[in-house]
Formats: C-alpha cells, sequence, structure tokens
C-alpha cells in the first residue's frame, strides 16, 4: 500500500508539472480578465481551460482585508493538508484511515472568491501571461530573464506607460504582416497557432508509470524516476523556449498585441495622464510617480520668515519611487498593518536641481525631495513640493522669476549698484544633510542668525566674495551619462493555485508568479533627459563642451526661473561682503550736472577733469594691452611703478574736499571707494594687508578710491615714534605701486612728511568759502529742498514747503558778512544741515499751526512757509556752541588751524 501510494503521488506529481508547463505555454485568451485578489490569486476554470492574456487585480478598500484572509486560508490548507499526510501515514498499518478531518473538508467546501465590489474600482495589478506581448516588453526593458514567466506590474505601472509608443509600433509591424490571417477560419487560425498541443506533448513513457513499481523495493527507484521525469518536462519547456522568437512574430502575437495595447490605451495610460494639466486635486502615494515627471519644474512655498528658505522653483531631473513590497504579512500584530506602514522608510525621491554661479560659470546645484509615504489621498497643494503647475498664478510668478533671472545675468556685468534692503542669511536649499548648512557663515565665521539692514552702494563680485567666504560658492552637481540600468524581478511568495471542480477542494497544481521589482523606467528617463535638457547636457561629467561650443555657456529662456534672487556683493559704505536679495538692487543715481553745481575754483575743476580723463584712457590701455599679454610703456625706469593718480585735496572742513572725489566718481560713473585710517589698522602689518586689499578691490573695480583725513599717515616722520614711522613708510611703499586713482583729504596739511611730496600729482587748497561760493551753495540747496519737497507732497497729498528764496539768500549774505571775521561762516556741510533743520522746523510749525486751527474751527494756513526766520533760529544754536567752544578751547573753528599752524592760511 505504501509503494502504491508514492507511485500515485509521484503521478500527481508528474501531471501537475506537465498541467503547468502546458498551461505556460497554452495560446492564451486575448481578453482582459478583471479580479479580486482571491481569483488573482486562485484559477477555478478547468485545468484544461486557457488563461487570459492579462489578469488585472482590481483594488479598493478591502483589498488588504482580502490578502489578509487569502493568507490565513492558505495557512488553514497547508495545515489541513499536512494532518491529512500524517494521518494517512499512521493509519497505513493499522488498516483503517479516517476519511473526513473536519479542518481539511471547511477549507474544501469555501466557496470560490466573491465576485468585484462596486468599491473595487481602481488597478493595483496587472500580471502578463501572454509570452508574446511579455517577450517585447521584456525586450524593451532589455530584461530577458524569465520572460515566459507570468510577471505582474505593480502600480503606477512605469514601465507599461514608458514603452507604450515602443508596443504600439510593434502592434503596427504586426498589422502589416499578420493582419490578413484574421480572415481565416477558426481551424486554419488553429494550424498557424504554433501547434502548442504539439511542443508541449510528453512523452508517453513518462506519464505511462507502469506496475513496476510495485516488484522493486520500498521506495527503490522513486528519486531516479522523479528526476528523469523533472529532465523531461524541463526539455519540453526549454524546446519551447527556443521558439520564443517565433512566437513573438506570429498571429497569436498580434491577437494578444491587439489586447495588450488596447487596455493600456484606455486604461492605464488615463491613470497617468490625468496628472498632465491641473484637473486632478489629489493624489495616492502610488501616483506620485505620474504627478512629478522628469523636466518639470516644481515648486516649495518659501518660508514666511525673516532669514528663512526664500528660493522656491526647481527642475526635476530624477525620481524613485519605492521598490514594489513583495512581501506578505504574517502573524501577529503585522497581519493587521496596513500596506504602506509595513515599510515605514518607504519614500518617493525626488532630484532636481537649480542653477547658480560659482564665478566663472553657470552649474546645477542638487536639491533631494522625500514624500513620506501616506494613506488614501492627499491635497497635491499639501505636499512639501508639487509641480508649479498647480500654483495659483503659476504663470504669473514664472514670469516674476524670469525677470529676477534676467536681473541675475544683469549683474553679473553692471556690477555698481544702490542697495536699501534687509541681507539674506542662507543658500537656497540644496543636498545639505542638516538644515544648518544652508545658514551662511558671515565674515567672523558665526553663523547669520540675523539678517542686517544695508543701504550703501555695492559691487556684485562672485569671485571675489567666494575667495573671502569660500563656504558661501555652491558646490555644483556633474551628472554621469553612463548609468547603468537596473532591471531586478523577485518571485511572488504567494504562487498562483489552480483548483480542480471551481472551489478550493483538490489543488490541481500551482504556478510561480513573478513581480518586476525595478524596471529601469527612471534611469531610461534620467538619459532621456540629459539628453533634452541642454543645460545639464553640457555640464556632463567629462565633457568639454565648453571649449567647442560657446553657446554651452548662455542659459535659455527657461532657465532663467531656476537662478536665485541671492547675489553677493561688496558694500562699500561697510567694507564687506554680504549675500544680499538682488530684488533690491537698484542703479546708481547720478546727478545731472554734478561737477557744474560743486563751488569750487574753476581752474581746479578744469585740472582736476583733464588728469582724470586722461587716467583713466591710460588705464582702458593697459587693459587692451593685458588683453595680449604685453606690458605697455611706462615714463617711470622700473616697470609697474607710478601708474596711479594721487590727488591731495587739503583745507578747513564742509569746503568740497570729500564732494570732489564724489563729483569725480559720479561724472566718469564710477564706484567711490572711502576709507579712514580706522579701517586700515593700526599696526603696520595690519595696515599693509589691509591696503593692499583695499588696492587691489580698487583696482580691480575700477573705482575712485578716497582716503578722508589721511593725517596719520601723512603725518611727517619722527625720531621718537618709531610706530607711525613704520605706518608712514609702510603706506608709502604700498602707494608706490597703487595704478589706480586715489583722493587724500585732511586739513592738516602742515604737518605732511616730505617723501609724500614727491608721490602726490596734484595737490589743491580749498580755502574757506566767500560771499559768492556761499550764495552759490545756498541757491543749490534751495533747488533741491524744492525738488525734494514736490516729490514729498506726490507722495502724501500734502501741501509742498513754499520757500522764500530771496529772503534766504538774504539771510545768507547776512550770515555771512557778520560772523565771517569772527566765529567764521557756515561751511557747505553746514549749510546742509542748516536747511534740512530748518524745513523740519517748518512743516512742524505748519502741523501745529492746522491743529491748533482745527480746534478752534477756524481755518488752517495753506502750506508751511520755509523763510529766513528759520534760519535765524538755526544760527542762534549754532552761535550758542561756537561761543561754549571759544570758552572751552580759546580759539573759534575759524582760527584752529592757524592757532595749529596747520595752514598758511593761503594757497600757494
Amino acid at each position: 500500500l505504501m509503494v502504491l501510494k508514492q507511485e500515485a503521488e509521484r503521478r500527481e506529481r508528474i501531471l501537475a508539472d506537465r498541467r503547468r508547463v502546458a498551461s505556460k505555454w497554452r495560446p492564451k485568451i486575448p481578453q482582459v480578465r478583471k479580479v479580486n485578489f482571491e481569483n488573482f490569486k486562485n484559477r477555478f476554470q478547468d485545468v484544461d481551460e486557457p488563461d487570459y492574456a492579462i489578469d488585472v487585480l482590481m483594488g479598493g478598500p478591502t483589498t488588504q482585508a482580502q490578502i489578509r484572509r487569502e493568507h490565513g486560508q492558505r495557512r488553514r490548507e497547508e495545515i489541513a493538508r499536512l494532518r491529512q499526510s500524517y494521518l494517512s501515514l499512521k493509519n497505513n498499518g493499522s488498516g483503517s484511515s479516517q476519511n473526513k478531518i473536519d479542518a481539511y473538508e471547511k477549507a474544501r467546501r469555501e466557496r470560490k472568491g466573491d465576485v468585484l465590489q462596486s468599491s473595487e474600482n481602481e488597478i493595483q495589478r496587472i500580471r502578463i501571461q501572454s509570452q508574446p506581448v511579455l517577450g517585447h516588453l521584456t525586450a524593451l526593458m532589455n530584461d530577458t530573464d524569465q520572460r515566459s514567466t507570468p510577471r505582474t506590474f505593480m502600480r503606477p505601472f512605469k514601465a507599461l506607460v514608458h514603452f507604450q509608443p515602443k508596443m504600439k509600433e510593434i502592434l503596427a509591424t504586426l498589422e502589416e504582416k499578420w493582419g490578413d490571417f484574421e480572415e481565416l477560419d477558426s481551424d486554419q487560425s488553429e494550424a498557424v497557432e504554433l501547434s502548442a498541443g504539439e511542443e508541449v506533448d510528453i512523452e508517453p513513457e513518462v506519464l505511462e508509470a507502469d506496475d513496476m513499481g510495485s516488484a522493486k523495493g520500498e521506495g527503490e527507484g522513486e528519486e531516479d524516476d522523479d528526476a528523469s521525469d523533472t529532465e523531461s518536462l524541463e526539455s519540453v519547456d526549454s524546446n519551447a523556449d527556443e521558439d520564443f522568437e517565433g512566437l513573438m512574430d506570429s498571429p497569436e502575437a498580434l491577437r494578444d498585441m491587439r489586447c495588450y495595447v488596447e487596455f493600456i490605451d484606455n486604461e492605464v495610460i488615463p491613470l497617468h495622464s490625468r496628472f498632465d494639466g491641473t484637473g486632478a486635486e489629489k493624489v495616492k502615494f502610488d501616483d506620485l510617480w505620474s504627478l512629478f515627471r522628469v523636466g518639470d519644474l516644481i515648486y516649495m512655498p518659501a518660508s514666511g520668515e525673516t532669514g528663512g528658505r526664500y528660493h522656491e522653483v526647481w527642475r526635476i531631473y530624477k525620481t524613485r519611487a519605492p521598490d514594489p513590497e513583495t512581501s506578505y504579512p504574517t502573524t501577529g500584530w503585522d497581519f493587521f498593518e496596513d500596506e504602506h506602514q509595513v515599510n515605514e522608510n518607504s519614500k518617493f525621491k525626488i532630484s532636481a536641481y537649480y542653477i547658480d554661479h560659482d564665478g566663472s560659470n553657470f552649474g546645477a546645484v542638487q536639491r533631494k525631495f522625500e514624500i513620506e509615504s501616506f494613506v488614501g489621498e492627499r491635497s497635491i497643494e499639501s505636499l512639501e513640493v508639487f509641480p508649479i503647475r498647480y500654483r495659483h498664478n503659476h504663470q504669473q510668478l514664472l514670469q516674476s522669476l524670469k525677470q529676477q533671472g534676467r536681473k541675475f545675468m544683469e549683474y553679473l556685468e553692471d556690477r555698481h549698484q544702490q542697495y536699501s534692503a534687509w541681507t539674506l542669511t542662507r543658500n537656497p536649499p540644496s543636498a545639505q544633510t542638516e538644515p544648518d548648512d544652508e545658514i551662511l557663515d558671515d565674515q567672523e565665521y558665526q553663523k547669520m542668525r540675523h539678517p542686517e539692514f544695508v543701504e550703501s552702494d555695492l559691487i556684485v563680485d562672485l569671485t571675489e566674495a567666494y575667495q573671502k567666504m569660500p563656504d558661501w560658492m555652491p558646490r555644483f552637481h556633474q551628472l554621469t551619462m553612463n548609468k547603468s540600468i537596473r532591471c531586478e524581478i523577485k518571485d511572488d511568495e504567494m504562487q498562483i493555485q489552480h483548483w480542480f471542480n471551481g472551489s478550493r477542494g483538490t489543488l490541481a497544481y500551482t504556478q510561480s508568479e513573478i513581480i518586476q521589482h525595478a524596471d529601469g523606467v527612471e534611469t531610461r528617463q534620467r538619459r532621456d533627459n540629459l539628453a533634452a535638457d541642454s543645460f545639464l547636457r553640457y555640464r556632463i561629467k567629462g565633457s568639454r563642451t565648453f571649449e567647442t561650443d560657446p553657446k554651452a555657456l548662455e542659459l535659455r529662456d527657461e532657465d532663467l526661473v531656476l537662478l536665485p534672487k541671492r547675489m553677493f556683493a561688496y558694500a562699500l559704505r561697510e567694507r564687506r561682503f554680504w549675500p544680499i536679495d538682488l530684488n533690491f538692487l537698484k542703479p546708481v543715481r547720478r546727478e545731472p550736472g554734478v561737477f557744474e553745481n560743486l563751488r569750487i575754483q574753476s581752474d581746479y575743476k578744469d585740472v582736476v577733469r583733464g588728469l582724470v580723463m586722461s587716467h583713466f584712457q591710460k588705464k582702458a590701455l593697459e587693459r587692451k594691452y593685458a588683453d595680449i599679454a604685453t606690458e605697455g610703456p611706462s615714463q617711470d625706469l622700473i616697470q609697474g611703478k607710478g601708474r596711479g593718480l594721487v590727488v591731495l585735496l587739503h583745507g578747513v572742513p564742509g569746503v568740497g574736499k570729500t564732494a570732489t572725489a564724489e563729483a569725480v566718481a559720479m561724472e566718469n560713473k564710477k564706484p567711490l571707494f572711502v576709507i579712514t585710517c580706522g579701517d586700515l589698522g593700526l599696526t603696520p602689518h595690519e595696515v599693509e594687508s589691509s591696503l593692499k586689499n583695499v588696492f587691489r578691490l580698487a583696482h580691480l573695480w575700477d573705482c575712485v578710491l578716497l582716503l578722508d583725513e589721511a593725517d596719520v599717515f601723512l603725518s611727517q616722520r619722527s625720531k621718537l615714534d618709531m610706530k607711525r614711522n613704520a605706518l608712514v613708510s609702510v603706506f608709502l611703499r604700498v602707494l608706490e605701486y597703487y595704478n589706480g586713482l586715489l583722493f587724500l583729504t585732511t586739513n592738516r596739511v602742515g604737518t605732511i612728511d616730505e617723501a609724500f611730496k614727491s608721490r602726490i600729482h596734484l595737490s589743491l587748497y580749498y580755502p574757506p568759502l566767500d560771499k559768492t561760493q556761499t550764495r552759490e551753495i545756498f541757491r543749490l540747496n534751495i533747488a533741491k529742498l524744492k525738488e525734494i519737497e514736490s516729490e514729498r507732497s506726490r507722495m502724501t497729498g500734502e501741501p509742498a514747503l513754499v520757500i522764500k528764496e530771496g529772503d534766504i539768500i538774504d539771510f545768507a549774505t547776512k550770515h555771512y558778512e557778520e560772523l565771517a571775521r569772527s566765529t567764521g561762516c557756515w561751511n557747505g556741510r553746514q549749510i546742509r544741515s542748516a536747511f534740512q533743520i530748518a524745513s523740519s522746523l517748518a512743516i512742524h510749525d505748519y502741523s501745529n499751526q492746522a491743529a491748533l486751527a482745527h480746534s478752534r474751527g477756524q481755518r488752517a494756513p495753506v502750506a508751511p512757509v520755509l523763510d529766513r526766520t528759520w534760519f535765524e533760529k538755526v544760527q542762534m544754536s549754532t552761535q550758542s556752541f561756537d561761543r561754549h567752544m571759544k570758552k572751552e578751547s580759546g580759539a573759534y573753528d575759524a582760527e584752529m588751524p592757524l592757532r595749529n599752524t596747520f595752514y598758511e592760511g593761503r594757497f600757494e
């Protein structure tokens, strides 16, 4: 009995293998079968009936419960079979058998899976069972391993969507070749269909196990028979696989491909294309690959915090969806976990970039985004990052960003600008490991936790900024073209079960199923994008395109939106580099006729203009020599010396010394770089280092350099003060090789060291203002005040200040005549201050009178009035201060220079 039982089991195994091979190679029904999970994993039709070309798992809210139920059902069936086998062996010796096993019978009597519910309307998995379709699809994927085994693709069906155009081309080729065969009758069609029955026939002796088994010893030869039978079946399977190429080019292939292409076009592509526009408002985690397309712009709202994240737009160059989950819940608490919670680390990853500049070239700065898995649907706009097309008024934002990008390009060339705004504190987000890595260090290498307000002329210079602060430089990401394509399949733990008699009673055989774990689509998309994205294509690692194609350095119009609003610039007033917002940069205001409005001697104007013009012409010529790597001739015996222009302006304060340097810079459209002795340090080493750096920057940016109040460096050397001697010597040596335009101002000309006389090209004395200059300066300030008041009135709607010009000029004349020989009349700076104070007092008085009239019900004044009265009040306050100074020092301001012998009192 034991031998007969073993022989019967062997025959059952052979029959099961035969059915498995026959089912695998039997032509499929060219239709799509949509089922729930139980029917997806079980076959209840006759075992000799062909399978469908495509099986589709339709999912819904109950899918996870179905998976758990199926897993539990299989465990119970396996336990029942083991018990049946055990009891059969146990009862063989006693001659009795147990025909009823409650658990087993219960499992057998369970009916087959439920029909599809109305809620199960989402495609979750697609199993392709047609060998021709699998052959063509796996060939396109370059993954022909186990290409004849049924293969399941998980949502979002990347490979099916990506290769659909090529599958259509293959279908068109098959239509052209085999389309006429559709007119054949069914008999002829069966003859053409590769004679599948003949291909999978098994040798009769494999199935006809004779009775010799009973004559052998118990179990004798069984292993040899099994091995022989298995080899025979494998040979049949192998022979069929060898004719696979013929199967892919046949009428059967045409019918199956029609079914496949139509199904993908009608039911799978719409799942992907519904995210083409903005019609879809919500998205599931499994559909994020369809939402985020390689090459698309993505948007992350800026932080509203001061000094927070500000960059908003990136371009995708790669996406990475989590690999499909191929395991099933077992026992314990995992059995009740949701599928998205089984693998908590599964994330949808996006690799994107923005464009930045490293001082020489543009490059891509990488930024990686990760979206945690979530259950159900989420609003697209609630995601941390989403395609920019879903942002409200995204076209308006793109136009704004393009304009910002054009400014970025412009300021790389036109570097001298004005700025009045807060600084930035961080770089755009990139592939940093810590959020704090985005925060920039200041020049003391401390994190910029808070922005600073800067109001100054700026020089935009990324190269110099990165040399000063290397950590500010963006780290460019260079992509490689030779990324290998990763295709990987995994066996599904839950095999397909084929049953007899349409119920889960008797198992005919099981069939393995593989899941497409990795399909290489994302790598292919990355490659395609590198070919389409000219910015990245020119910047592939190892590319030499920059050397052969000048256009590689240019940005397309659509690339401008990726440029940051952050630039680095040197603030001339603060004398340091700052990260600034380019949207607040403005052109430097140029006063028309600034040199004509300068109230200095006309001879001085002509001399200064002539020297400055000649100097800048020589500088332009030097740059031409530099372009051809040649040094031009020089009047100095030693090359490199004496190419600068040094002008000394000396005189009492407020008579136009600084204004002269400002006028020269403005008229020649050059930046004015102002430094003082305190900016350079106190020790010779500090002074030398600072001077060299300042002179280098001034020369690089073609600045007009003004060293204001340069008394310390110009003073005479003495035997008693070695520190001062060292400072003067350092200044003399560095000055010798400076080839830019330098203005020195001082009111202590009597103490200048003899060595400076030969190094100063022009020395101009500015005497105190005379009556004519005083009146002209008053008129100039009146004109400026009228312009200011007109603009104030236009902006606020309040009446402009009424200025009584004649009355004020009379005051100026009287003021000069009364004070010129006593305490001294106002200088230019004091006159400007007097106008600011007097106009403020007049407007304040007007406001008080208007409020008083309103409270009394009287008519208010028409407008504020500025006349000499207010200037007389200002004069009274200044005279009070002058008298106090005389009491303390024993002399008025005008007498101090003569007392200290800093002047000779006249210009010679």
